[in-house]
């Protein structure tokens, strides 16, 4: 089962993110998250990164369950609890998402 999720995470944890993405999902599966950058401005540097599709529904509940997070991807309690409180995560489409953090999409000089 599949459930759509918009997840924006501050770029000071992002390869935190990835990484813990990557341990709790199939193989290649989270690889590729947070790859669009935001900012309040829309300019470089990105502050922020942004994934938003359909996620697996196990994955979505551990979002809401930093101890069973914490113990399938074998770190801190504490850890996740921190991580997850830094990142803002809902079923919101991305432009709503946008809107209520006052972030925006970072421009690129190339197409992408």
């Amino acid at each position: 089962m599949w459930v759509y999720r918009t997840m924006i995470v501050p770029a000071a944890v992002v390869d935190q993110c990835r990484a813990l993405a990557e341990a709790i999902s199939p193989p290649g599966a989270g690889s590729s998250m947070w790859e669009v950058g935001l900012s309040a401005t829309g300019q470089a540097p990105a502050t922020h990164y942004v994934s938003a599709g359909l996620i697996g529904a196990d994955f979505a509940d551990l979002l809401d369950n930093p101890e069973a997070l914490a113990e399938v991807a074998a770190v801190p309690v504490e850890q996740i609890t921190a991580l997850l409180s830094a990142c803002d995560v809902s079923a919101d489409p991305v432009a709503e998402a946008l809107q209520r953090t006052g972030l925006r999409l970072v421009a690129h000089d190339e197409p992408i």
